[in-house]
C-alpha cells in the first residue's frame, strides 16, 4: 500500500487505494500508452509490466524494503512529471 499511496495522486495516474489488498498494484495511466510508460520506468530503473493499453501492473516482493518502495515512488513521480 505504501507504493500505491505514493503514486495514486500523481497526474496521469488513476488508482483507487481501496482496491489494493496484496503486493500487486494495478493502476490506470492517461495521456501516454502504458507500453511507452513502462519503457520510461525501465530506463529510470523501475521494472513494471503492461497490463492493458492504459494499465500498468506493479508487484513487490517480500524482501523489498521501505526504502526501495520509496525509491520506486520517486521514480514514478519523476517520470510522470517529465511526461507532461
Amino acid at each position: 500500500k505504501l507504493f500505491a499511496d505514493g503514486i495514486r495522486n500523481l497526474p496521469g495516474i488513476e488508482l483507487d487505494l481501496s482496491t489494493v489488498e496484496t503486493n500487486i498494484i494495478i493502476f490506470k495511466v492517461t495521456g501516454i500508452p502504458s507500453v511507452d510508460l513502462v519503457e520510461k520506468f525501465k530506463d529510470a530503473g523501475l521494472l513494471v509490466l503492461v497490463n492493458a493499453v492504459d494499465k500498468i501492473r506493479a508487484v513487490t516482493h517480500l524482501d523489498v524494503t521501505r526504502t526501495k518502495i520509496e525509491e520506486a515512488v520517486g521514480i514514478v513521480q519523476k517520470v510522470m512529471v517529465n511526461c507532461k
